[in-house]
């Protein structure tokens, strides 16, 4: 089950995900303690969502992976996407709860006014799991330095 944290929760769990964004941030960014602290301040203002799945690990529900999300609206189209701008898995997830939680996503996406969900990886596991979901996986990431 795919729940979305209160930023009362965010604030008391801010560690665990700190962590988890240190490691699974888009390419577009960097995880430094600046960057991370301004994350923080915009999930805690709104900006940006924090998920949290849940499932069956030794017989006991516990978090199994961790997503923070935001909105984009393009800025040459006004096209708006829900962004996953973090995944971070913590145990092995079922595609029962993969499918669950992608269809949480599109519904928040679909009331927030958005066309679609969209993300960023080079973890093949969730590029094999998104061409299960029917995603499309294209493109090519590309960065030169200044």
């Amino acid at each position: 089950m795919l729940r979305l944290l209160t930023p009362d929760q965010v604030a008391l769990f801010w560690t665990d995900i700190r962590e988890a964004l240190r490691y699974s941030v888009i390419p577009l960014a960097e995880a430094t303690d600046a960057s991370l602290n301004s994350i923080l301040e915009t999930i805690l203002t709104g900006g940006m969502q924090v998920w949290v799945a849940l499932g069956k690990v030794e017989e006991q529900e516990r978090p199994i992976a961790l997503a923070v999300t935001y909105i984009n609206k393009d800025i040459g189209t006004g096209t708006k996407k829900l962004v996953i701008y973090a995944l971070c898995g913590y145990h092995f997830i079922e595609e029962g709860v993969w499918r669950e939680g992608l269809e949480v996503l599109r519904k928040f996406a679909r009331a927030e006014g958005c066309t679609g969900v969209v993300g960023y990886t080079k973890v093949p596991r969730v590029v094999e799991v998104a061409k299960m979901l029917g995603g499309k996986v294209e493109y090519s990431f590309i960065e030169l330095e200044v």
